[in-house]
């Protein structure tokens, strides 16, 4: 039952949840410049500056406001608000399209553009009423340091008292801006949400990495392909070259052979006619002479 609880209780407005969680926002702690005030949300009508600076008084004294409101059971819980002044505050115009979306956009643009840590801080936005361009919207985040803050939560909670709520002042001091800390999603989901959450994150992520991994080992591939058919082309140029300088070589030494063969058998034709010349007397005449190899008729 308490995990359909939780479950159901996801998809209710933030006002909702707040009731649904059990958190009475009667009692308001503002912290002020000179101290906190403790503040009645039903019977305190303005909550102006003055009267907060007139409630104002020292830690030590609120707490021991709170530790009397514990022991008479008039309040488990309670907001905590802060001056502007303490918050760190920027304007980004995001596609009204992406409103759903609207928290995960600026958590991870937060770390990439800032030099705070989604750790260290509280993190809250709400959609302005300033004109936009068409199809967006102006989107105001706030930062708040948690350790701002961090002492006397922890105070309050140390009494039994549970901060259900954390916003700050508007620029008017009047009345608080449309935001809980509490509910930004990067200060944490439920743990078996968050855990899932986690296990899927890591999930896709090794699923990307196989993903560009054998897309790289493929690509690594086709590039060695394509590099060894540039190397075996230029071998095939290489070798036609090669068979056409030895098919050239071959038709030069025959050409070689063939003169020097004419040229052996053509002096041994004339040593021939020499030698039959130098034998035979001046008054015989050769009429009919064949030679045929080794062979004289």
């Amino acid at each position: 039952m308490s995990w359909w609880g939780s479950e159901l209780a996801g998809l209710l407005p933030g006002a909702s949840r707040r009731s649904a969680r059990g958190v009475d926002r009667r009692y308001l702690l503002s912290v002020e410049a000179s101290g906190l005030s403790l503040l009645d949300q039903r019977s305190a009508a303005g909550l102006d500056p003055a009267s907060r600076l007139t409630a104002a008084a020292p830690q030590r004294d609120v707490l021991i406001q709170l530790q009397d409101l514990v022991r008479s059971k008039k309040t488990s819980a309670l907001s905590l608000r802060v001056p502007l002044s303490a918050c760190f505050s920027r304007r980004l115009e995001l596609p009204s399209a992406a409103s759903a979306d609207f928290a995960k956009l600026l958590a991870l643009d937060f770390e990439r553009v800032t030099p705070f840590k989604a750790k260290d801080v509280y993190l809250a936005h709400y959609v302005e009423t300033t004109p936009a361009s068409a199809g967006k919207v102006w989107v105001r985040q706030l930062v708040l340091k948690r350790n701002a803050i961090a002492a006397i939560k922890s105070e309050v909670e140390s009494l039994g008292i549970t901060v259900g709520h954390i916003d700050c002042w508007d620029e008017t001091k009047l009345a608080a801006l449309p935001i809980n800390f509490l509910d930004s999603e990067a200060n944490g989901k439920p743990e078996g949400r968050g855990k899932l959450n986690g296990y899927l994150l890591f999930a896709g992520l090794g699923l990307a990495l196989a993903a560009a991994g054998t897309y790289l080992l493929v690509e690594k591939y086709e590039t060695a392909l394509s590099e060894l058919q540039i190397q075996s082309d230029k071998q095939r140029v290489r070798s036609q070259l090669a068979r056409d300088a030895l098919a050239q070589s071959q038709a030069s030494f025959g050409e070689i052979a063939s003169i020097y063969k004419l040229r052996s058998e053509n002096v041994a034709r004339m040593a021939i006619i020499e030698e039959l010349t130098t034998l035979f007397p001046d008054t015989a005449w050769v009429t009919d002479l064949k030679i045929d190899g080794d062979t004289i008729d």
